[in-house]
């Protein structure tokens, strides 16, 4: 079991209740936890990630019949739980493409400003020096005039999209709530070409593409097509 956690080394662990204690005693720094690709353990899952009701507004949204799965994540805010950085996901990817969008689908109904739902800077994926010149974490934007937008009231089965260059983020979690989960499936147009990933320090979004990027036989390397078994073809 590894446990990842922001300005702390990389630790390994004997079990899960040790990982438990461990999380408990640096919960006040937690925006999140995360768990990435459970498509690849549940049938549940695979079944939703790759169905052709999200595909095909993902190609759509693309403009494209061609598609490919990128990852899904499920991200758990508890009560406390403090904000998520605004950032996009493009540059956590090691992919050379703009054509990437990801769903975002609450697992309860969300109360507004009741609950941790995502916030967006509009027209920030049109922004080229904002990704240029600034982290792609960055805790302040307020110098760069977007207008911000919010998923407000959600239900059950409602569903949200954004493009890979949208800067993006969530608020805490406010104490005495329901925890907030959340599935994220992005998509991206097939085509595309591994590069080397963008924000070499992202150890926690490393977990997603290390099973088919790097060294070693059957793995992908910078300058590949795309291509593989882990990266799957969507029916649209």
């Amino acid at each position: 079991m590894r446990v990842l956690l922001p300005a702390h080394q990389q630790i390994v662990l004997q079990s899960s209740q040790q990982g438990v204690q461990h999380l408990k005693a640096h919960s006040s720094e937690l925006g999140f936890l995360q768990h990435f690709n459970l498509h690849r353990y549940d049938s549940n899952i695979r079944e939703l990630v790759l169905h052709s009701s999200l595909a095909s507004i993902a190609a759509q949204l693309l403009g494209t019949r061609k598609l490919r799965l990128y990852q899904d994540c499920v991200f758990l805010k508890e009560p406390g739980f403090s904000q998520t950085n605004w950032h996009s996901d493009c540059p956590l990817s090691p992919l050379d493409t703009s054509s990437f969008v990801t769903a975002w689908i609450p697992m309860r109904a969300l109360q507004g400003s009741a609950d941790s739902g995502l916030e967006f800077a509009q027209g920030s994926h049109r922004d080229i020096a904002a990704h240029f010149h600034h982290s792609a974490r960055s805790s302040d934007l307020s110098t760069r005039g977007y207008k911000i937008a919010s998923v407000g009231r959600m239900e059950l089965g409602d569903v949200s999209w954004h493009h890979g260059w949208l800067l993006h983020h969530a608020p805490a979690q406010p104490p005495g709530s329901p925890t907030r989960m959340a599935l994220a499936v992005s998509y991206f147009r097939d085509g595309a070409r591994v590069v080397q990933q963008q924000c070499e320090d992202d150890e926690e979004d490393r977990e997603s593409f290390r099973a088919w990027l790097g060294s070693g036989r059957g793995k992908l390397a910078p300058g590949d097509y795309a291509c593989h078994a882990l990266l799957p073809l969507v029916d649209c």
